[in-house]
């Protein structure tokens, strides 16, 4: 949900319809996979760097828990999440879980 969220705020200040957003999800061996992908305003270079830090935020409400939240919640699983480089304006971010645990 946060990634939704995250997508749907970068968002509104690009036009209605220039707006997208793109769920998908897929198999590989031994993994289930989700992307995020969104039109929105993408994320800077300098932020990238921090982006999954805790207290790390670029909302002007936000508390800095979100993705650290969300990258934590996909390791206690197993999994991962990271940020995919994107040709173009936005972002996509792509959770992969373990079908079975080790």
């Amino acid at each position: 949900m946060n990634l939704l969220d995250n997508a749907m705020d970068s968002m509104r200040v690009v036009p209605a319809q220039e707006r997208s957003l793109v769920l998908r999800t897929w198999r590989e061996p031994g993994v289930v996979c989700l992307s995020v992908t969104d039109s929105g305003l993408g994320i800077s270079e300098d932020r990238k760097v921090h982006l999954f830090e805790l207290l790390q935020t670029t909302k002007e409400q936000g508390m800095g828990l979100g993705l650290w939240l969300s990258r934590y919640i996909a390791e206690r699983h197993g999994g991962s999440i990271r940020l995919e480089e994107e040709a173009g304006p936005g972002a996509c971010f792509v959770v992969r879980f373990p079908t079975r645990l080790a």
